[in-house]
């Protein structure tokens, strides 16, 4: 709970006062509730607190939870019924229980933090539903593409994180106008990708397992700037038009990447072995 002390008024919000009294008065913003408590003071001059009551993501938080109770709780061979494997792409569920595993808790971690504090920040601003919609299609769509470009096995909830920190560009771009610290923002996410970059360099040249998949880092990212485009509300009412057009664009574009991503994996089932299928594909028969 954040407090704030007004003397005069609220920026961007008119409502009715009640001087004489010690009530209080509940402001709708969005998501938030603005609660303005009236006191005497002592020159008997009227002073507002302001209450910024913030909601927890719990869309997120109860993902991340069910994440850290499967991987407290599932065997070995649970595991392998849950893991993607490029060679069973038939069975679909594997698209999304891939993110439910992680290879140890340091990586388990990460990503829950990670995820989480991304997730705080957009559905404080968006819909809560929205925001874990675009966390699993940017994740199945993830996976898919690293299916397309690296023969192996996939753990982790990597592409549904990056899915959250790209599509972060998507809400500044569209409220570019009314959006707070968005230097701030843009920078704290050019840190995390150079610094994920820098990490990925290194743990290929030091330690070559676990293989880290930058596949699913990159479409997953992409996936996110699309699909912000498509989920994301635009705060401000009048450019309605403009709204419009950026919904098109981006499901356009992410239906082309998701096409294109189908195209290369029947063609790869097509022309690759089932036997080579873990090694290396063939991409043209």
């Amino acid at each position: 709970m954040l407090e704030m002390s007004h003397s005069d008024d609220i920026e961007n919000e008119s409502c009715k006062l009640a001087p004489n009294s010690d009530d209080s008065v509940v402001v709708p913003t969005g998501h938030e509730k603005l609660e303005i408590k009236y006191t005497p003071n002592d020159n008997k001059r009227k002073t507002s607190t302001c209450v910024l009551k913030t909601h927890i993501p719990y869309g997120i938080l109860t993902i991340s939870l069910f994440q850290i109770l499967c991987h407290v709780t599932f065997d070995e061979n649970f595991r392998k019924l849950l893991r993607f494997e490029p060679k069973k792409l038939t069975q679909a569920w594997r698209f999304v229980t891939y993110m439910l595993l992680h290879e140890d808790w340091i990586h388990l971690l990460l990503n829950v933090l990670m995820q989480t504090l991304f997730a705080y920040f957009l559905e404080l601003r968006h819909c809560r539903v929205y925001v874990v919609v675009l966390y699993f299609t940017g994740g199945i769509t993830a996976v898919l593409g690293a299916s397309c470009f690296h023969p192996d096995l996939v753990i982790g909830a990597s592409g549904g994180v990056y899915t959250l920190l790209i599509s972060n560009i998507s809400d500044i771009f569209m409220n570019f106008e009314s959006i707070r610290y968005k230097v701030y923002r843009g920078l704290c996410i050019l840190i995390i990708v150079v610094s994920d970059i820098v990490y990925n360099v290194i743990h290929f040249h030091v330690k070559k397992d676990p293989v880290i998949s930058w596949e699913t880092h990159i479409v997953g990212g992409t996936s996110g700037l699309f699909l912000g485009l498509v989920f994301y509300r635009k705060e401000v009412q009048k450019a309605r038009l403009r709204k419009l057009s950026l919904f098109w664009l981006g499901l356009t574009l992410y239906l082309i990447l998701l096409i294109s991503l189908v195209v290369v994996v029947v063609q790869i089932k097509k022309c690759t072995p089932v036997s080579a299928m873990l090694r290396e594909y063939v991409y043209f028969c």
